[in-house]
Formats: structure tokens, C-alpha cells, sequence
């Protein structure tokens, strides 16, 4: 089984995709010298695999981003009820922003102010191939 291409978004910039490397692992760079680390968030990733698959995948995912100590991890109790899976689905600016935060989740803006006030955005799902 192949795991798919996650999509990083970033809050400030157009939206960088990772790209897989022929092992099957996930490249990429973060570079804050000189500032605080940057806040991010990782929701739990939906999918079409098993459910310990998925339980499994956003454990090591969110476990391996913690340990490397260069994020500042948003605490999942802050996140909106729903995320974007694809960039398709993303809402840019305040056009139709529900006043409960809650409901922000396909709003960059749900995920930019607070209470999750990240600077990154990690989305995507998880099919079997």
C-alpha cells in the first residue's frame, strides 16, 4: 500500500505541496532561523483504509512531527469541527465566515486566527492503492 501525497498549506504563502520520495517517505524543509518555531496544525487525516490504518497513520504522523522539535504543535482541542482534505476545498478570505469558530474549518481563516493561530496547515486523506 502506498501512502498518498500530503498537502502542507501554508497560511502566509500559496500552498506547497510534499512530494514523495521513491522510498515512500515524505520530504521536506521547515527554516525559521532566528524566530519562534512555527505553529502548526495537523488534523487527523480521513481516508478510505482500514480504521486502525488511519488510527495508526496520523499517530506516527503527529508523534514523529512532536519529536522533531521544530514545529510548535497546535493542540488539537482548538482545531475547527472540520477540515479541507484537498486545496480545491479551501476558502480563502472572509466571504460567508460563520461567526462560531467551530465552523471555520474549510476558511484559511479557521485556521490562521485564534484560537488555533497556525502558521501551517497539514490536510489531505489516505486512500489504499
Amino acid at each position: 500500500m502506498k501512502i498518498p501525497t500530503l498537502w502542507l498549506l501554508s497560511l502566509i504563502v500559496p500552498c506547497l505541496a510534499l512530494a514523495q520520495n521513491p522510498a515512500g517517505g515524505i520530504v521536506g524543509t521547515v527554516d525559521y532561523t532566528g524566530q519562534a518555531a512555527p505553529r502548526i496544525a495537523v488534523p487527523d487525516l480521513p481516508g478510505f483504509v482500514g480504521t486502525d490504518v488511519l488510527r495508526t497513520f496520523n499517530a506516527t504522523l503527529w508523534n514523529d512531527l512532536e519529536a522533531a522539535g521544530t514545529l510548535e504543535m497546535v493542540a488539537k482541542s482548538f482545531y475547527p469541527r472540520s477540515a479541507p482534505t484537498k486545496p480545491e476545498e479551501v476558502k480563502f478570505g472572509s466571504d460567508q465566515l460563520p461567526p462560531d469558530p467551530g465552523a471555520r474549518g474549510p476558511w484559511l481563516m479557521g485556521w490562521s486566527e485564534p484560537p488555533v493561530t497556525a502558521r501551517y496547515l497539514v490536510f489531505g486523506q489516505l486512500e489504499a492503492q
